[in-house]
């Protein structure tokens, strides 16, 4: 019988992480699946771990310092459970958002709709709790710049799926042989791109990405940050969980866009400028 192996990040989300894996025992259940949670706590001062561990029966826990962000602890969880001997080829990996809560059939529907499509990574579609707006999901290219992307609403039947480029990586399920031939989840990004890197090296070496039908949790958007000034503004840009992290956007360039990687590097500062200038000057708030 396979069984499905989930990787997890964290870090001092106590009460939305165990709500999270509460939610996962729930699909687990329904989806008739044997189940098993590699958690990567990156040195939270709360009660994440014991939360979890009250929660999920095989829990296999990774600890870091603060410093691993989610790139890293999803590379190095991910790490744990394919170079693990009792890991077979036909089990499942899944990806899994702290933030998510999945409905009850989920999960189920997941492994459902996997039976009718060919082997490849199947991204789970999430929703706002309280508006029921898609959220997180696959990407379609849809630009010039290569990190232009749409969120691709799913089919409205759980039974069917389409195909995209890349995704967000709250909710993702692949068969273990899949994740093998991909690759590892790129720990070199500081926090962003990790997850549509991967979506893109699937696509580009011919495994197909598949966005499930049907929406298989609830999960709100990032809420967007007032900053106080243009200057603060930048610094979260460039910072470690920012948009614009320079090591990032460079890693992500370079291997997505060889040859004029250089000229999208800089444009995306120089447009990250003119918009944000613009909307400065409109509203009124300081630059420094």
């Amino acid at each position: 019988m396979t069984k499905l192996h989930v990787i997890v990040a964290s870090h001092n989300r106590e009460a939305t992480t165990v709500r999270a894996l509460r939610s996962l025992k729930v699909a687990t259940a329904q989806a008739d699946v044997d189940f098993d949670v590699t958690l990567f706590d990156d040195g939270s001062s709360d009660g994440t771990i014991a939360g979890a561990s009250n929660v999920v029966e095989q829990l296999h826990v990774l600890r870091g310092d603060g410093s691993a962000f989610w790139a890293k602890s999803m590379a190095t969880a991910e790490q744990k459970v394919l170079t693990r001997t009792d890991v077979q080829p036909a089990d499942w990996l899944m990806w899994f958002n702290d933030d998510v809560e999945l409905t009850p059939s989920g999960l189920r529907d997941l492994l459902h709709s996997s039976k009718t499509l060919a082997p490849g990574v199947i991204v789970g579609s999430t929703i706002d709790p309280t508006s029921g707006a898609l959220t997180y999901g696959g990407l379609r290219r849809s630009g010039v710049h290569p990190l232009a992307f749409d969120l691709v609403a799913p089919p409205s039947v759980t039974e069917e799926a389409i195909r995209v480029d890349a995704f967000n990586g709250n909710v993702v399920l692949m068969p273990v042989h899949v994740a093998r031939s991909v690759g590892p989840i790129d720990g070199g990004f500081s926090h962003a791109f990790a997850d549509v890197d991967y979506g893109m090296r699937a696509s580009s070496s011919g495994v197909p990405v598949w966005v499930a039908g049907g929406a298989v949790g609830l999960c709100s958007r990032n809420a967007a940050v007032a900053h106080s000034s243009l200057a603060a503004a930048w610094r979260a840009y460039v910072g470690k969980k920012g948009a614009g992290n320079p090591r990032s956007l460079l890693r992500y360039l370079r291997r997505h866009q060889p040859r004029s990687w250089w000229f999208f590097f800089a444009s995306s500062y120089a447009l990250w400028w003119v918009r944000n200038l613009r909307g400065a000057l409109s509203a009124g708030r300081p630059v420094r």
